[in-house]
């Protein structure tokens, strides 16, 4: 949510047209229940530079807001601005366009940065287990099974090889009882576990 000085109130904001499209047809029915009224179209905000979602019908005669504050100001000081307005619009595409692409430069960066740090943990566990017999055979079941969620294997099969690796597990605890390394094996089957249940394939 973000304040929008156009509406004068939190509106939810959209990056894109497509995005608030997205959440209108998911979620206006569930929003009519709770509200009364629901959301039935997108429109672009320039005071926001993005995307609100509203109830009340589009209105085509109506100005454009900037364009009402233009001749407000215009009159006022007695300026011409619609030259440098209609110069200020046709870069305002150039404008957006560069925006969205250091977004989406930013979103790759920062996926980058999160799988970099993904693999140095993998890295550091996979040392710190180092030539530990069943602990390397249950980290690599672990693998194995992250491999299968994102290939969405068959549910079952997951659900076999994450009850083989809880047994593996449970005889190395009862053999050489838990220890921190152990501790962050079954985080990590847990965690496979929860998703595996929570998530539709």
């Amino acid at each position: 949510m973000i304040f929008c000085r156009d509406a004068r109130r939190s509106k939810a904001l959209f990056e894109t047209e497509a995005k608030a499209s997205g959440f209108i047809k998911y979620n206006r029915y569930a929003i009519k229940r709770q509200t009364g009224i629901a959301p039935i179209r997108a429109y672009h905000c320039t005071s926001c530079d993005g995307w609100h979602v509203t109830s009340r019908k589009a209105v085509y005669d109506l100005p454009d807001k900037a364009e009402v504050r233009i001749a407000a100001y215009e009159r006022e000081y007695g300026l011409d601005v619609k030259k440098e307005e209609k110069n200020n619009r046709l870069s305002r595409a150039e404008y957006l366009h560069k925006k969205q692409e250091q977004r989406r430069e930013e979103r790759l960066k920062e996926r980058e940065r999160i799988r970099e740090q993904e693999q140095q943990a993998v890295n550091l566990l996979k040392a710190r287990i180092g030539n530990h017999g069943p602990l390397m055979v249950i980290y690599k079941d672990i693998e194995e099974i992250q491999a299968f969620l994102k290939n969405k294997a068959d549910k079952t099969r997951i659900y076999r090889h994450i009850t083989k690796t809880y047994e593996k597990l449970g005889k190395v605890i009862y053999t050489k009882k838990s220890t921190p390394l152990i501790a962050i094996l079954k985080d990590k089957l847990d965690s496979l576990l929860t998703h595996c249940q929570n998530h539709q394939f």
